[in-house]
């Protein structure tokens, strides 16, 4: 399926039009990742109120959670070479903007439902995601492994553990058989 992002909002879009919508708008985002894990992973609460006064009175219009996971290596572009990741360098500030991006989907202020930035995020990861079946296939037919995964290099480690995982559970199979 091809995703047209052009149809898609941005979460500062969204701020935008909320503060247009509601001038004395309060968007207030907490961090509340326990104090032992905050080097693993982000968690945060946003909370979105339409006015001062409603915010004093805690009438709360919506909330958002958003997580992410830190990244601890640098990732491996198709051309070999490693880059840092949004999650290697700045999960905190990603989670924090996600779940502002949650709040304002929940309050209404959205044409999708999800952001710009979530459709990126997912259409990203579906390189992590193989098809093993195909795998084991090609590895069937294959008279080496090494015709299979010639340019490893190009391929992201995660892409990389789970083809090992692969490899090494096949070729116990078949060279056993």
């Amino acid at each position: 399926m091809q995703v047209d992002l052009s149809k898609y909002q941005t979460v500062k879009e969204r701020k935008n039009l909320f503060y247009k919508n509601n001038e004395d708008g309060r968007i207030i985002v907490e961090n509340i990742t326990p104090p032992n894990d905050y080097l693993e992973y982000a968690l945060f609460k946003a909370t979105i109120y339409k006015n001062k006064e409603d915010q004093e009175k805690c009438l709360v219009w919506s909330t958002g959670y958003a997580m992410e996971i830190r990244d601890k290596e640098m990732k491996i572009a198709s051309s070999g070479k490693k880059y840092e990741s949004v999650n290697f360098t700045s999960w905190t500030e990603n989670c924090e903007e996600s779940s502002v991006g949650r709040a304002l989907d929940n309050a209404g202020f959205s044409n999708q439902k999800c952001s710009k930035e979530e459709i990126e995020k997912a259409e990203k990861m579906k390189a992590l995601f193989i098809d093993t079946t195909s795998i084991e296939e090609k590895l069937k037919s294959s008279k080496s492994l090494e015709e299979l995964i010639k340019n490893w290099q190009t391929l992201s480690p995660e892409v990389q553990k789970k083809l090992e995982k692969v490899k090494n559970e096949l070729k116990q199979k078949y060279e056993n058989s």
